[in-house]
């Protein structure tokens, strides 16, 4: 495990350590983009739950796409963050088809 201070909250899924020079993604997480209700609501709950914390991480992986992104299980005071984020969407997420129709952005 690392050790790190949560410096910044992207979505509800990514956030940076250590002056964002390490960008964290959670491990099987997989939050709606901030520009949606409910991304902009988890993304404020992530940041409740780390921002300014020292957190504890384990890295399961890499994403290369524009920047390098740690994919890792992420916990602060014991709380293991993953697990709460994915708890927090599926209280939210819509159940039925006509909850999904407009849910996601129009690309």
């Amino acid at each position: 495990m690392r050790l790190g201070i949560c410096t910044a909250v992207y979505e509800g899924d990514m956030i940076a350590v250590d002056g964002g020079v390490t960008k964290l993604r959670y491990y099987n997480v997989w939050a709606p983009s901030r520009d949606t209700e409910l991304g902009e609501a988890v993304t404020k709950y992530n940041e409740e739950l780390v921002l300014g914390k020292e957190i504890e991480y384990e890295t399961t992986g890499y994403i290369h796409s524009d920047h390098i992104s740690i994919v890792s299980e992420v916990y602060v005071n014991g709380l293991w963050v993953n697990q709460e984020i994915r708890y927090w969407l599926a209280k939210r997420m819509p159940q039925t088809k006509e909850q999904w129709a407009g849910f996601w952005p129009s690309t």
